[in-house]
């Protein structure tokens, strides 16, 4: 029981640590577009999308269904190697995405702040199922006009 405590304490370390980091990496693209015809609700739908994709990404297993909506900037420093070395420690640690569901928007000027819950499954040492929820932030700006995921990280 220790050990898994004490996993988990490292995972959410590192996790914590590679949120900054990802977070961290991104720029705000220096000229943001707005759809003033829109009210804003295309660009929340397109930010949506988005931050789905990303989740689906890491659900699947898809490094390209991620790249698809990552900033470029940010494709270069989430490689395909960093993305299979998340995978490993969200398997190891927390288990398998098993649904996720949009919580709401932090209000941020400039960019979107999007919040999911994510519940994960793993199996115990005991064989049983075990489920945690932890919370996912996508950070999502006008990039040459289309929504593109700046930042994301587990929290």
């Amino acid at each position: 029981m220790k050990k898994q405590i004490i996993r988990i304490a490292r995972f959410q370390a590192v996790l914590l640590a590679a949120a900054v980091f990802v977070a961290g990496c991104a720029q705000i693209p220096a000229e943001t577009e707005k759809n003033p015809a829109s009210g804003g609700e295309h660009d929340r739908s397109a930010a949506l999308q988005c931050g789905d994709a990303a989740l689906r990404a890491f659900q699947e297993e898809n490094y390209e269904l991620l790249k698809e909506v990552l900033a470029e900037n940010l494709q270069k420093e989430f490689t395909p190697e960093a993305f299979s070395q998340s995978l490993l420690q969200l398997r190891n640690t927390l288990g398998t995405i098993r649904s996720f569901e949009y919580r709401g928007e932090l209000k941020t000027p400039v960019l979107k702040t999007l919040v999911w819950k994510v519940c994960f499954r793993r199996t115990g040492s005991d064989s049983s199922a075990i489920e945690q929820e932890i919370l996912f932030r996508a950070l999502i700006a006008p990039v040459n006009g289309k929504s593109r995921v700046i930042g994301f990280g587990f929290l």
